[in-house]
């Protein structure tokens, strides 16, 4: 095991890490499949992480961890992008990373929310979901841009499938578009969720053949 080369590591990652995220997301509580919510409605997604803690939590926890596999294999990938679409690539990873930060943050909150128990505990989440909530919001915006130079600089490339690339880069601009809008529009939020899921499927299965492909040449 010491001895796994980056390349093999980077296939895996970009094979399991990005699948592991979106069903984590899928059915943390209050999102699609357990308990789905509307998100501009703070008591019902609360309601949904404090009824089942344990899922709460785990998905807090493993969400983060996939997204980080993803970058790795991103960045592993990125060791041969040179020239051609360089700088797209790297601008959208340094973006990517700070998305992860954001998405890392709001994903232990809804794990704390989930944890909460007492008299006080409902104020205390409405507060702490307020602020999980800016910080995803900024996270998925800054996330979308970071996927849309990935896209765009590895359509520029050869070796990689150009029109699967578009797609990703054209579904994360939709993405980017929606976020926006639901977080200026609240009546939106629930469609913008159910948008960006499938957003998070299309990226995973692009990852999932980004990683097929470097596992060829590792």
């Amino acid at each position: 095991m010491p001895n796994i080369s980056v390349g093999t590591l980077g296939s895996w990652s970009l094979i399991i890490g990005p699948v592991l995220a979106v069903v984590c997301y899928l059915i943390q509580p209050g999102v699609m499949l357990i308990e789905p919510a509307d998100p501009s409605n703070a008591r019902e997604t609360i309601r949904a992480l404090m009824g089942n803690p344990t899922l709460s939590q785990i998905t807090a926890m493993l969400i983060p961890l996939g997204l980080i596999m993803f970058l790795f294999g991103m960045n592993v990938i990125g060791s041969s992008v040179t020239g051609n679409g360089e700088g797209l690539y790297r601008y959208g990873g340094q973006l990517f990373l700070i998305a992860i930060v954001g998405w890392t943050i709001g994903s232990a909150l809804n794990g704390a929310i989930g944890g909460m128990t007492g008299p006080q505990a409902g104020a205390v989440a409405g507060a702490v979901y307020a602020v999980g909530d800016a910080i995803g919001t900024i996270a998925g915006i800054v996330g979308a841009i970071g996927v849309i130079c990935y896209g765009l600089a590895l359509s520029a490339r050869d070796g990689f499938n150009r029109n699967a690339a578009l797609i990703v880069a054209l579904a994360a601009l939709v993405a980017l578009v929606t976020t926006v809008w639901g977080a200026m529009d609240s009546s939106f939020r629930e469609t913008g969720t159910m948008i960006g899921g499938i957003f998070f499927v299309i990226a995973s299965a692009w990852s999932v053949m980004l990683g097929l492909g470097l596992r060829k040449s590792a």
